[in-house]
């Protein structure tokens, strides 16, 4: 990995940290990369940065370990997402949002989102509601415009974030 790319992951996640209060870090044990798009793995407890890592990219990976290591914040994220899901029956995911990156098997419900990747939905219960809220507070432009295209997400991502606790 290039000295850039190091270095800017070494600065988001010491900005996660500081953002989270360190919530999630308990779950995080390596940040790498192993295949060109980015994810989160709760088994390995890896955060893969994807070939072109960037803040939010970063970010959002981590947020994932919120929900990893605290089912409260996965049970409201699951509840939130479907409660504002206009129906409960997934479609594809490039068909939401008009990219054909998305595979056949990527699936989300169509909601009143920020954006339609929120809807997706994932087999173990698992969603995108906390790391798509988190990532957009590595862009104050972003994070302006979250606050005010779905202050109910901003809220609930703002509340976890302020919780005590994992």
């Amino acid at each position: 990995m290039s000295p850039d790319k190091l270095a800017t992951i070494k600065a988001t996640m010491a900005d996660f940290y500081e953002l989270t209060g360190a919530k999630g870090s308990t779950s995080i044990r390596e940040i790498t990369y192993v295949a060109d798009r980015a994810f989160a793995s709760k088994m390995f407890g890896r955060i893969n940065t994807g070939a072109s890592p960037d803040r939010e990219t970063i970010a959002h990976e981590a947020a994932h370990h919120l929900e990893f290591v605290n089912p409260e914040f996965r049970k409201a994220a699951e509840s939130w997402r479907n409660s504002n899901a206009l129906y409960l029956k997934p479609e594809k995911l490039s068909k939401l949002t008009g990219n054909k990156q998305y595979g056949d098997d990527e699936l989300a419900y169509p909601g009143r989102y920020v954006d339609p990747y929120v809807g997706k939905v994932y087999q173990n219960g698992e969603t995108e509601v906390i790391s798509i809220g988190v990532q957009f507070f590595f862009d104050p432009a972003k994070l302006k415009r979250f606050r005010d295209k779905s202050p109910s997400h901003f809220h609930l991502v703002l509340g976890m974030l302020s919780a005590n606790g994992n």
